[in-house]
């Protein structure tokens, strides 16, 4: 594994074990940071959006008990981003398999991530959908988060040089 300058990483320990966890999640980071800054858009730490709040999920206990105490989200992102509420989301994401964040990070904005595991079977990536608030009616979130799901379990089982299913 390449260290790349301007990533940062969850944890020594999991770097070690061949696990990073970036900030923009992989080697894309230098050209979503370029185009983030040229839309005046953001990029997020693990916990505030659904791609980051789905990978936290589904890391072992001990990485996100270690993140949980290094990180406070609610002094930059808001009471909704404190300790509580993010440990019932997680719970929430595992439970259900997909993330989902309702409006946390602007009022009518929602967004759904399903984890991508790399081959050591740890969570690196995710697949996202992002949207007004109309488009993630309750009727539909199960569908979609199905969806995430299927496709996220196909592009991991690709990554693993397994056969996957082609997409529908």
């Amino acid at each position: 594994m390449v260290d790349q300058p301007g990533l940062w990483m969850l944890d020594p320990e999991l770097y070690r074990m061949g696990i990073v966890v970036v900030g923009c999640y992989d080697i894309a980071c230098p050209y979503v940071s370029v185009l983030a800054e040229a839309t005046g858009a953001s990029t997020f730490p693990l916990g505030v959006a659904s791609a980051g709040l789905t990978i936290l999920s589904f890391l072992p206990e001990k990485p996100i008990e270690r993140y949980m105490e290094s990180h406070d989200l609610a002094s930059g992102h808001g009471s909704e981003h404190g300790q509580g509420l993010l440990r019932q989301r997680i719970a929430e994401t595992r439970e259900r398999g997909w993330a989902v964040n309702p409006g946390l990070i602007v009022e009518g904005s929602w967004g759904m991530g399903a984890a991508v595991f790399d081959t050591a079977g740890q969570p690196a990536w995710a697949l996202s959908l992002t949207g007004i608030e109309s488009r993630f009616a309750p009727e539909r979130r199960d569908e979609m988060g199905r969806l995430l799901m299927h496709h996220a379990h196909e592009l991991t089982k690709k990554l693993r040089g397994e056969q996957a299913l082609p997409a529908r």
